[in-house]
């Protein structure tokens, strides 16, 4: 994850796994939500909004982002929904995670949000000055994603644009902000995929994207059961 600091708000740029249920088959084995489809009866940017409402809900010390073995995968997860983070800082890193069976997992490829705090002026605060802050990200390039050995075909096409969210951080943030302090209005965008439930058993997960030296290089070890 490649992070930028703006006066008074903050852009954040993530590699994020996400795999989540389709209609479209990449495998005989898995199939992945098309693009403009709706993963669990939502629309891919509602799930991009609560990917980050999801990973920045994590105190620091066991975020998703930061994890080098995956031993954090399960953090704060719920519903029929699982989400898979990237790297924060773009080193390769490969992870271990044991995943319910019958969740659609979620995670973006890479992905940019900018949070304005609510002290900002209000011109740095319509939709249109948040989303000039994170449109670079669809010039990201080297866009990978396999499953179980299988390339995702034209992962470029996922390209998505969040719902304007708000996030309010926990204790030990990994902004290293105060308690309660909120992020709003936010915004996001990334190459967001999500893949059906997966049988039980053990699978692959990799993913990778570059934009602007950031290198996103992540591959996950699933164990469905």
């Amino acid at each position: 994850m490649k992070a930028k600091r703006f006066p008074k708000s903050f852009a954040w740029v993530a590699g994020v796994l996400a795999l989540s249920t389709s209609l479209t088959a990449a495998a005989a084995l898995f199939f992945v939500y098309p693009p403009q489809s709706w993963p669990l009866l939502k629309p891919y940017s509602t799930h991009a909004a609560e990917w980050w409402q999801w990973v920045l809900a994590q105190p620091a010390d066991k975020s998703p982002l930061l994890d080098t073995t995956g031993q954090f995968c399960a953090q704060g997860q719920s519903g029929s929904r699982f989400f898979l983070a990237g790297s924060a800082d773009g080193s390769p890193v490969s992870r271990s995670c044991r995943v319910p069976f019958g969740k659609t997992i979620v995670f973006p490829v890479i992905n940019a949000a900018y949070f304005a705090f609510e002290s900002d002026p209000a011109d740095q605060k319509t939709e249109a000055f948040l989303r000039s802050q994170v449109e670079y990200i669809a010039d990201a390039t080297d866009l990978e994603v396999e499953i179980d050995g299988v390339p995702v075909k034209n992962v470029a096409s996922f390209l998505e644009e969040s719902k304007i969210f708000s996030v309010t951080l926990p204790a030990n943030n990994i902004f290293g902000l105060d308690a309660g302090f909120k992020l709003s209005p936010s915004v996001d965008s990334g190459y967001y995929l999500a893949i059906a439930p997966m049988l039980p058993g053990e699978h692959t997960l990799y993913f990778h994207a570059e934009i602007d030296g950031f290198v996103q290089d992540v591959t996950y070890d699933l164990t469905v059961r």
